[in-house]
């Protein structure tokens, strides 16, 4: 089976000041999780393809470096776009899978959070249940509305279910006018509006999270819940991720001595991103302080 896991990249253009749950409020953030990420999937989806969708102008920075020497030890595809944006468009890149109906089945995430024990659990559900062509996650007390019937960056889809009979560039030309959220408008808008397949194909699952109770789904679905302290096996790379996320989805910074008590967890995994590291004074300086 060819799976993937998708990511978006970009320079930010501007901040968007709205987010008030977000602790972390500089252009740098997107940045601080890359090799915990890289870390944790290949641990978690250990056979699946990690796919970084990257603006053109960070090939020749220290982050092209380390996504290239990645690309050597990981399963991973890196492609850097030279497409237009001005605020948050670039956040449908992550959607060029399931556009292209290139992949199996496609788990599209936000490059400023980082997988969880119970996200494990929910995605291998989703992805063992053959009813099942389309599901979300909702962990926060704020996901209980209509504009978060669907979480962009949690979320996955059998791809072969779906046939969007465009190029990328087509899709992504018609859905860049719209403003921020456009992402998360765009999947909404698809993939909700069909009651009695929702009910039969879309499942939803809550992850009650330490401080967050998760309503009910507001449309008609299968539903499951988790708690957030849940991981998906004895194993000690999971169990530890919940100690560094209140809930999933949640932006968080693994630099410094996170990351080392991270990668310590399994040194066998994490010594080729170790290395690269430690082999670059910038990355060492970013990653590791």
């Amino acid at each position: 089976m060819n799976n993937c896991i998708s990511y978006s990249l970009f320079t930010p253009k501007q901040v968007n000041g709205h987010r008030h749950w977000d602790k972390h409020s500089s252009n740098l953030r997107y940045f601080y999780n890359i090799p915990a990420n890289i870390f944790i999937n290949s641990i978690a989806y250990p056979a699946w393809k990690q796919v970084f969708y990257l603006s053109k102008d960070l090939e020749n920075t220290i982050f092209g470096e380390l996504f290239n020497g990645a690309k050597e030890h990981f399963n991973i595809d890196v492609e850097f776009l030279e497409l237009p944006y001005s605020n948050t468009e670039p956040t449908l890149w992550r959607y060029k899978p399931l556009i292209e109906n290139s992949c199996d089945i496609l788990l599209p995430r936000d490059i400023d959070s980082i997988t969880t024990g119970p996200e494990i659990i929910a995605g291998n559900y989703f992805i063992q249940n053959d009813q099942f062509k389309f599901y979300t996650i909702r962990s926060h007390s704020n996901h209980s509305s209509e504009q978060t019937i669907v979480l962009a960056g949690l979320c996955g889809f059998k791809v072969r279910e779906f046939d969007f009979e465009m190029t990328f560039n087509r899709f992504y030309e018609k859905q860049s006018n719209q403003g921020w959220g456009l992402d998360q408008d765009f999947l909404i808008g698809l993939f909700t509006n069909k009651p009695d397949w929702t009910s039969k194909h879309f499942l939803d699952v809550k992850i009650a999270g330490r401080d967050h109770v998760v309503q009910d789904p507001i449309l008609p679905s299968m539903s499951m819940s988790i708690a957030h302290d849940d991981y998906a096996t004895e194993n000690q790379v999971f169990a530890h991720l919940n100690s560094l996320t209140d809930w999933s989805g949640e932006p968080v910074d693994i630099r410094g001595m996170k990351l080392k008590q991270l990668f310590n967890l399994n040194k066998d995994k994490a010594f080729a991103l170790h290395a690269m590291i430690n082999s670059s004074e910038p990355l060492r300086e970013f990653y590791y302080g």
